[in-house]
């Protein structure tokens, strides 16, 4: 149950968070080249680090109101 709570809330945050890794690159693409160029390691990456932070504050927080 706890393990299945975790991954469940990783992965629907993960679709949010792989476009604003798509939309980042694209702004740094702009910015840093002459044409668009997107590094999909780079947003894969970044989508897997946002919705793992992101799913560790969620689940930190129930757990302190459930300590309370």
């Amino acid at each position: 149950m706890f393990k299945n709570k975790h991954i469940g809330y990783f992965i629907f945050m993960f679709f949010p968070m792989f476009a604003v890794s798509v939309l980042l690159n694209l702004s740094y693409s702009l910015n840093a080249h002459d044409y668009i160029q997107i590094n999909w390691l780079i947003v894969v990456l970044l989508a897997v680090v946002l919705a793992a932070f992101l799913t560790w504050m969620h689940t930190r927080k129930d757990k302190e109101k459930k300590s309370e």
